[in-house]
């Protein structure tokens, strides 16, 4: 049993919200731990003893400690079955592709996923080797602004600090680590170099904030899944809310003044809403720091409006939805 489609990020571009709206499908099911980080971590630490697990400072090590201590916090009264997946997750010493199929085992008749933002980093070697066990798999790729997702991510990493200090939250800007999950063209290109662009699902951000029904239906279609029917208020409902609503004005300019290239780039290939990312980092470029926090996501304010206003676009109605198969994207952009 291999997963049938494969998530592979961005971090903080809304991979909860599909985590949790696919494993409401009949038809799905989805690992109890969302993200597995198989292909990412597991696979290059593949021996990993009880000592290590409890104090090895290894990325494998740290992130067996962080998932034992919410799985201990946030342990209620679960099946049998679902005690017996957890007690096999925690406890091996030894991860394999035997291993990793394994976590989808009680699957059944059902469709299986992995979503985990961190296959979006891997390199060649690593993309080569998901292929080799899953090679049907369909990919799905979230992208969000990448001064919307930069921020989001610094406030994850940093909240457990308390207050921050400004120097704090521009070495993380700038870090290579959060700058890499931006790179989404990289992350394109290495994954387009194996599983070909009809294969790959691009979903933009905006679109499960302005039209998550529409964005699901599109993704149920790509992996071969009935569509849900709807759901109210649920589908449209953040699964993994951030803790902020504004960016303070003078962290909007930085990351805008960083980040420009990155989204210019992507506009260039993908299009869609990347080309309304490029005209609010140009906006938040010419802010300055006594000006009002910036409301999150960019597209609650006046910069939206003013956007959709110079693309012909009438108030009170949305721009064509973006996420599509890559091969459909990416003909959109060419033409």
């Amino acid at each position: 049993m291999n997963p049938k489609f494969i998530g592979i990020g961005a971090q903080k571009a809304g991979t909860s919200w599909l985590y949790a709206r696919l494993n409401a499908h009949p038809d799905v099911w989805m690992p109890y731990q969302k993200e597995l980080h198989y292909w990412d971590e597991k696979v290059t630490d593949p021996r990993r003893s009880l000592r290590q697990r409890m104090r090895g400072n290894h990325r494998v090590d740290v992130r067996w400690r962080i998932q034992m201590h919410k799985w201990t916090r946030n342990r209620t009264s679960w099946s049998p079955g679902e005690l017996w997946w957890w007690a096999r997750y925690f406890s091996t010493s030894r991860y394999s592709d035997e291993w990793y199929l394994r976590q989808f085992a009680p699957a059944g008749n059902r469709m299986a996923g992995d979503i985990s933002p961190g296959y979006a980093l891997i390199d060649s070697d690593g993309v080569r080797r998901v292929h080799r066990l899953c090679p049907e798999a369909p990919i799905i790729f979230l992208l969000r602004h990448p001064v919307e997702r930069a921020w989001s991510h610094a406030v994850m990493q940093l909240a457990w600090k308390g207050a921050v200090s400004d120097e704090e939250f521009l070495r993380h800007f700038a870090s290579p680590a959060a700058v890499s999950r931006s790179d989404y063209l990289t992350s394109l290109e290495t994954w387009t170099a194996v599983f070909p662009p009809e294969q790959m699902f691009v979903g933009f951000f905006e679109d499960i904030v302005l039209r998550p029904s529409e964005l699901l239906d599109a993704v149920c279609d790509f992996i071969g899944l009935s569509r849900l029917p709807s759901r109210g208020d649920e589908v449209g409902k953040a699964a993994n809310k951030g803790r902020t609503e504004a960016i303070p004005a003078r962290h909007a300019r930085r990351l805008a003044e960083l980040y420009l290239p990155l989204t210019e780039s992507v506009a260039g290939r993908v299009g869609g809403y990347a080309d309304w990312w490029v005209y609010a980092t140009e906006q938040l470029i010419e802010l300055s720091d006594d000006e009002p926090d910036v409301p999150y996501p960019f597209l609650h304010g006046s910069m939206f409006d003013t956007w959709k206003a110079q693309n012909g676009i009438p108030a009170g109605e949305l721009p064509p939805m973006a996420s599509a198969p890559l091969d459909q994207v990416l003909a959109r952009a060419g033409a």
